[in-house]
């Protein structure tokens, strides 16, 4: 049915249809990295052991299910250079670190964030075009479930060695000192506010993302660069639907 306003109201139904199996990969999380990589049976990756794996679907599935659902759907940048290519969200260095797109789909359009993988040149543009249909794509319903299935195992996995390391455990001998921890640099503080001014299903899909890429989910051990990218990655969390 499509409404007075253009709008494709049982298109928009059909985006959030669940993903058949063929149309799944999977995607390890919560890797021991004190392992050595190895080739995976689960994945057909090359990866340290991974406690879970995880569904999800990739950008030629995403866009397969847009066509699928409407063949003139688009999307443009927020705004574009002097060049007229697309403008990039800078760091406070001033590198590329993504960019904003409008998704429009049976008449809606959303807006989604993408990543700019770094030193990757002209094919990190390209991953973070495909990243940002992704991000906008979700937005309509687009394998949502399967977003929710990373967050509710991102909450329920048990802490790795690594982290279980970190915990001293204090002896007779050598009794628990508690240090001051160092200051949050200006990207560390900058990353922390973001993450407050989203709600509880943001973190979690902040927290997940962070996890995909390997970083620590303690800001003060994440580097400048990871901290810029997990703010903006925040920022996108708390633009309205």
């Amino acid at each position: 049915m499509t409404t007075d306003t253009g709008i494709d109201e049982a298109g928009l139904a059909k985006l959030r249809e669940p993903f058949g199996p063929d149309a799944t990969d999977k995607l390890p999380r919560g890797v021991d990295k004190s392992k050595p990589k190895a080739r995976c049976g689960v994945c057909n990756g090359w990866h340290e052991p991974a406690s879970i794996h995880l569904d999800y679907v990739g950008h030629a599935q995403v866009t397969a299910r847009l066509l699928d659902i409407d063949a003139c759907w688009t999307w443009e940048p927020f705004s574009v250079d002097e060049q007229g290519q697309p403008a990039l969200v800078r760091n406070t260095k001033g590198e590329p670190i993504g960019l904003w797109i409008r998704l429009t789909v049976c008449g809606m359009t959303r807006p989604g964030f993408g990543e700019l993988p770094a030193s990757k040149g002209a094919d990190g543009i390209k991953e973070a075009i495909g990243d940002a249909i992704r991000n906008a794509a979700m937005r309509f319903g687009v394998a949502l479930e399967l977003w929710a299935k990373g967050d509710l195992a991102s909450d329920e996995q048990p802490p790795s060695p690594q982290q279980q390391a970190q915990v001293p455990s204090p002896t007779d001998d050598a009794p628990a000192q508690q240090q001051e921890p160092p200051p949050l640099t200006t990207s560390q503080q900058a990353a922390f506010d973001a993450i407050k001014q989203i709600d509880e299903q943001g973190r979690a899909r902040v927290k997940a993302w962070m996890d995909e890429q390997g970083w620590p989910v303690q800001f003060r051990e994440l580097t400048d660069e990871q901290a810029d990218a997990v703010r903006n990655r925040a920022i996108q969390e708390d633009v309205p639907f």
